[in-house]
């Protein structure tokens, strides 16, 4: 069974928006996740993103993401930021 997705706008930021060209996207990604595993589909569906890993940030409806952390992030369609 195939875990369910929800739509998520990605805005892009400063150098991420110059890297990726545009200044926003939208992805869809697993409900539950954790913030390691939001950056690293990201960096999937946007690999000029690799070049900038550990100099951005990621905010999840406004509010910064810790990528060490293992907690499980339950999302709603929203908005992720990538902000350098």
């Amino acid at each position: 069974m195939e875990k369910e997705k929800v739509p998520i706008q990605v805005l892009f930021f400063a150098k991420a928006r110059e890297m990726t060209g545009q200044s926003n996207s939208q992805v869809k990604l697993s409900k539950a996740v954790t913030a390691r595993q939001i950056q690293e589909e990201l960096e999937n569906n946007f690999p000029d993103l690799l070049t900038l890993r550990g100099l951005y940030v990621l905010a999840l409806n406004e509010e910064y993401l810790n990528i060490t952390s293992e907690d499980l992030v339950v999302l709603s369609p929203g908005k992720v930021g990538i902000v350098f």
